[in-house]
């Protein structure tokens, strides 16, 4: 990286500045269009990574906390439209508590682990970093969203949060959680605008058009692909198609209103922690695009 813009030196200037990787006229900000590409490149190759990385970490989890509940699973199935899952053997005999124990493994560890490699690269958080950066925040949103579709799904359907509330735990404890987890998932969402090269100064069209193209992007892309191709989870019918619909939804409507708040909090937000606005190069740019389409290609490998 070079030398990084201060995101708290006040208005833009009509100057131009010079970084080890590009030349950022700052009269224009990010609305250039060649330096908006950038951007967008840089935030979905980053969503892509920190989204589906956490997938596979959720899935991941699952079958280890089946292992400790001794709940038997035959494999892992993982797509990074379709729905991601673990395939279960025979579950006849098996106690609600040690389901709930199995269901609960996913998200924690996608939560912890998540959280735990974004706060321990945050120091050195620059541009080059943001796929590791987000993934603790879209780690918090993901299961929060996650959360929801099981309040959604209560008591009728299957899922993560419905076998633990089934297994006791109160709906009102999992919407508190649910809270949380987006507070603070949209807050760290906001911290780390600037490593996109997304200041406070900038237009909300330009905040907008750069983060939807995260992911939204992806979720529209799983919306499409299962209302063409259909999903290899058909019982209950249309659950795949519902869980995505529901996260584009949560994201798009995510995304304009962080967009909206991020001038108005920007002073709060600097004192939570200051991050200095990124210059964004294609390198950049690239190493986020591989590192999502290297996670992308991992978990078709595992669709079967």
């Amino acid at each position: 990286m070079g030398t990084p813009v201060s995101q708290g030196a006040g208005p833009l200037e009509s100057v131009a500045v010079t970084t080890g990787h590009a030349t950022h006229p700052s009269s224009r900000g990010i609305a250039e269009p060649s330096y908006l590409a950038r951007a967008m490149v840089l935030v979905l190759g980053a969503s892509v990574f920190a989204y589906l990385f956490g997938v596979v970490v959720h899935e991941f989890g699952h079958y280890i906390g089946a292992a400790i509940a001794d709940v038997p699973v035959e494999g892992i199935v993982l797509h990074p439209f379709d729905l991601s899952y673990n395939d279960y053997g025979d579950l006849r005999g098996v106690s609600q508590l040690r389901l709930a124990i199995e269901s609960a493994a996913g998200p924690v560890l996608n939560l912890f682990v998540g959280a735990g490699v974004s706060l321990f690269v945050w120091r050195r958080r620059s541009a080059r970093w943001l796929p590791l950066v987000m993934w603790g925040p879209l780690a918090l949103l993901q299961e929060g969203v996650g959360m929801i579709i099981g309040l959604v799904d209560y008591p009728n359907l299957e899922s993560d949060w419905v076998s633990v509330m089934k297994a006791g735990v109160p709906p009102a404890m999992i919407g508190l959680a649910v809270t949380v987890l987006l507070v603070a998932g949209s807050v760290w969402i906001l911290l780390l605008m600037p490593l996109a090269g997304i200041s406070a100064e900038d237009p909300y069209w330009t905040k907008l058009v750069t983060f939807l193209a995260g992911v939204p992007l992806l979720m529209l892309g799983a919306v499409v692909y299962l209302g063409v191709m259909g999903s290899s989870v058909s019982s209950p019918a249309g659950m795949a198609q519902q869980n995505r619909s529901i996260a584009l939804g949560a994201s798009v409507a995510l995304v304009a209103s962080l967009s909206a708040l991020h001038r108005p909090l920007f002073a709060r937000l600097e004192r939570i922690s200051h991050t200095e606005t990124s210059q964004v190069s294609w390198r950049d740019a690239g190493l986020a695009g591989a590192m999502g389409a290297a996670v992308f290609v991992f978990m078709l490998t595992f669709y079967n």
